[in-house]
């Protein structure tokens, strides 16, 4: 049972984009998965540190374009990519130190900020990347 399916809404019109965002998410089903099976343990800190390398890459690149689109907005867009990133290197630390109950709070924590930014925050830049020819 997956913990979050790709659906059409989520694109942000950017292949490259939309490509990170399923690999997290494939990313964040298969830790899932292992923890329905209770055996999180096994595989969290590969999936954290998967996840932080691939969203790393990711903020790095959205950035990039939405400044050489000229976004109003990235600076606001930077601060939330800079906020996740602390929270994530947190869940780093707590899986570091064996501790196995921030999982359940990892994995939740994660799929709601994911589709907040995918189908809001991502969204304001969609259209001027577009304008851009950044697809």
């Amino acid at each position: 049972m997956a913990l979050m399916r790709w659906k059409a809404n989520y694109s942000v019109g950017v292949d490259e984009f939309d490509k990170d965002h399923k690999s997290l998410m494939h990313a964040l089903n298969k830790l899932h998965a292992a923890a329905l099976k209770g055996k999180s343990n096994e595989i969290a800190g590969k999936m954290l540190r998967r996840m932080v390398v691939t969203a790393s890459g990711h903020f790095a690149a959205e950035e990039k374009a939405m400044e050489s689109a000229g976004f109003p907005g990235l600076a606001e867009h930077r601060a939330k990519h800079h906020d996740l990133s602390a929270k994530l290197a947190e869940f780093l630390s707590r899986d570091k130190n064996a501790d196995q109950t921030m999982y359940v709070a990892f994995l939740y924590f994660v799929r709601d900020w994911f589709k907040d930014h995918m189908l809001n925050v991502d969204r304001e830049y969609a259209p001027l990347l577009k304008n851009h020819g950044i697809k």
